[in-house]
């Protein structure tokens, strides 16, 4: 076990005494742990920073996001305790900054990013989910502290439409303003990145500095940012998803 006082916070890479920080990375519907490895590159980007890449697999190859998707939200698996647990065992083999603990995701993952933020803001310090919108209810998305989260999104999306669609899907703008006042920001967003196809706004002026980022993909399918491959159709390389949102993470943690 890697007991307290084994584990020093440190910003060099893992050495099996330094802590580090923690990215949960979760895999879409119907995908799994090692493509979703493969389709993010996320591991690239995790060496580069010196941080500790996580890639659980859901039941049924499925998270219960809250309004998605397939067994895991059929069966109401409680992945909110499962992600909190497996932190926990996580953190007995190697030395995790529990300050720094972050989700991102694909799709039913990035849904998933999102609950965290609303039902784990106690362990979780900021998420950066990818083309997956957040679907719970307004009265059950009550997060303990202000979160921070930058949101990656393709307009043409055929599968979590930017626009939202009648299946319990709201359009991607709506969510990312409700998280904007969710954290107290200001009630109008500005352009932070305007570049090609890639076009980022952020709310500012939070509570805690939880700033709220939006980036949209012009043209682009339900893909990940940075990643040419996408069995979707057609994706954008303007931005790098995972250095962008691994920005945002290093300037939050939970104290």
């Amino acid at each position: 076990l890697v007991g307290s006082e084994m584990c020093i916070r440190d910003s060099s890479g893992y050495d099996g005494t330094s802590a580090v920080p923690l990215v949960f990375n979760f895999h879409g519907f119907s995908s799994n742990a090692a493509q979703q490895s493969f389709f993010s590159d996320f591991n690239v980007d995790a060496e580069e920073r010196g941080v500790i890449a996580v890639y659980p697999n859901g039941i049924s190859s499925s998270w219960n996001g809250g309004a998605c998707c397939g067994d895991a939200m059929g069966r109401d698996v409680d992945d909110v305790g499962f992600v909190r647990a497996l932190l926990d065992e996580v953190s007995t083999t190697l030395c995790i900054d529990r300050d720094r603990v972050y989700a991102t995701g694909m799709s039913n993952g990035g849904f998933l990013s999102h609950r965290l933020a609303c039902d784990a803001a106690d362990i979780i310090a900021a998420v950066g989910p990818v083309a997956g919108a957040l679907v719970l209810a307004e009265e059950d998305c009550q997060p303990a502290r202000p979160i921070p989260v930058i949101h990656f999104h393709g307009t043409a999306d055929t599968v979590v439409p930017y626009a939202g669609n009648g299946s319990g899907f709201p359009p991607v703008e709506e969510s990312l303003q409700g998280w904007a006042d969710r954290n107290g920001c200001d009630a109008d967003s500005s352009v932070t990145l305007e570049m090609d196809d890639a076009s980022c706004q952020t709310w500012d002026g939070c509570d805690g500095d939880a700033t709220v980022t939006l980036c949209s993909l012009e043209g682009s399918e339900h893909c990940w940012p940075g990643q040419e491959f996408c069995l979707a159709g057609p994706s954008s390389v303007t931005v790098r998803a995972n250095a962008m949102m691994l920005d945002l993470f290093e300037q939050h943690s939970l104290q």
